[in-house]
């Protein structure tokens, strides 16, 4: 089979415009040095492609370590992305050792793989950035260097972007056995959010409006790449990256969105692979901060109480600030109102009263469970709408309450970020009640068991079964006392 080729990055837009037959052997690495690699973050040296150009696609791997997967990975690239579309493949070999091109070999009559070596760890959000800057495609596609592509996975991405050039799109994730190659398709991330102290987490509301993606798989196309800033390349190493790109999507007039027809199965380690400098992720989490969070900063710093010491080591944001002004962005009032469903609040639980039992609520079902404050089904939190209702957050599922009569309490998950015609109150008899419509028609929790609940009109409470409608309190979740209403 031909050998992979390996360049040096200050040369790398003169080598990638070369024929793809004047390849150099995989085996005698050039490496890169500082210098070089600040040369390539300058700017793309390629013209851009017209908006709505969707049909040549660069996939970028990042790479530091991963011996064990490179080869699998792009096997599976190879195997399901159609020739016709995919123009090459960068893999940025972040001073792995051994190189990375010890473990790739160039497949013949298929996309072309160059493998870009640093000669010193430069860190994922740099290398990254590299990437997305040597990339030639219409699009570019940022995968980990641990992942299977499914059958069909690239048409749906390159479908969104050929409809919006703005719109970043996400794969549904499947988990992929690193040691079978194997897909569980029974379990998968979708989309993510954070919290004010920057960790984030997985979760499903069912639309396909993404607040923060997860960062190691995406679509853009490379002319929104370059006109969007790429990657803030003051981050060190890892960490935060994908906030802070998310962030800056949505309010400086792009849009995230998951295509549920694309799979990409990753690998989801049960241990990081590598050692994280604490200094380091508190750099990248305060340029995020710093630059996009405007009056919320104090929510995060409220949070996190040991991040301001840290504020002195961010160095300058002067040249992200001047992309913020020539992209015209958006204030962060706009994000946390979009996405004001899913910023955490005060959070309490629902304990029945007189007894020890709590409300739970998953996606599935609303029952009663032994009250627990470390079970985060348990946790409620107000959400306040347009209309001036009030909606009832399940901070497990990150879903709102919006239930309907029916045999037994399901289909409890509304995307908190619409407005519905739910709202619920507590009234003075302590009893959570639902609003249902214009003609206020009120909706109680009835005992079907001891565990599970139905749902019916308040007024038909002394014809059921179960007598009464459950009351309930509200407790803090430190003290386990009632919360005066």
């Amino acid at each position: 089979m031909p050998p992979v080729r390996t360049v040096l990055a200050a040369k790398a837009h003169a080598a990638l415009a070369a024929p793809v037959t004047k390849t150099m052997a995989g085996k005698n690495d050039t490496v890169v040095s500082d210098d070089q690699l600040e040369h390539d973050l300058e700017g793309t040296a390629f013209p851009l492609p017209e908006p709505g150009a969707a049909s040549s696609v660069s996939i970028v791997l990042t790479a530091y370590n991963e011996q064990k997967y490179v080869a699998r990975t792009l096997a599976s690239i190879w195997e399901t992305t159609p020739g016709a579309n995919l123009k090459e493949i960068l893999l940025i070999d972040d001073a792995s050792s051994p190189p990375m091109s010890d473990y790739v070999t160039q497949a013949p009559d298929k996309a072309p793989v160059v493998v870009v070596r640093h000669n010193r760890r430069q860190g994922l959000v740099r290398s990254k950035a590299q990437g997305g800057l040597l990339a030639r495609g219409d699009v570019i596609v940022f995968l980990d260097c641990h992942v299977r592509p499914m059958d069909n996975w690239l048409s749906p991405l390159l479908d969104h972007i050929g409809k919006n050039y703005r719109r970043i799109v996400v794969p549904v994730i499947p988990m992929l056995d690193g040691d079978t190659w194997k897909v569980d398709e029974t379990r998968m991330g979708v989309k993510m959010m954070f919290d004010w102290g920057l960790k984030f987490r997985w979760f499903e509301d069912g639309n396909d409006i993404v607040p923060v993606m997860s960062g190691g798989l995406l679509a853009i196309s490379r002319r929104w790449f370059v006109e969007s800033g790429g990657y803030d390349t003051g981050m060190r190493m890892w960490g935060s990256e994908n906030i802070e790109q998310s962030i800056r999507t949505w309010l400086c007039g792009g849009e995230i969105m998951v295509a549920r027809n694309s799979r990409v199965a990753h690998v989801f380690r049960s241990s990081f692979p590598y050692s994280i400098n604490n200094t380091e992720l508190y750099i990248n989490k305060l340029r995020t901060v710093e630059l996009w969070f405007d009056d919320h900063k104090k929510d995060f710093y409220a949070a996190d109480s040991s991040a301001s010491r840290f504020l002195s080591r961010i160095g300058s944001l002067e040249s992200r600030r001047e992309l913020q002004n020539r992209l015209q962005c958006k204030p962060f009032s706009w994000y946390f109102h979009k996405f004001r469903g899913l910023f955490p609040l005060e959070t309490f639980l629902l304990r029945l009263r007189g007894g020890d039992q709590c409300l739970s609520a998953t996606r599935q079902k609303v029952r009663l469970e032994h009250c627990s404050t470390d079970r985060k089904v348990q946790r409620f939190a107000w959400i306040a709408r347009d209309d001036g209702g009030t909606n009832l957050q399940a901070m497990g599922p990150l879903t709102c309450l919006a239930l309907s009569e029916s045999a037994s309490a399901q289909g409890v998950g509304r995307p908190c970020s619409e407005d519905g015609s739910l709202s619920w109150n507590l009234e003075r008899s302590g009893s959570y009640r639902l609003m249902n419509g214009p003609t206020k028609s009120q909706l109680c929790f009835f005992a079907d068991s001891a565990t599970d609940l139905t749902v019916a009109p308040c007024k038909r409470s002394s014809l059921r079964r179960g007598g009464a409608a459950l009351a309930f309190e509200r407790h803090a979740l430190k003290s386990m006392n009632p919360i005066a209403s």
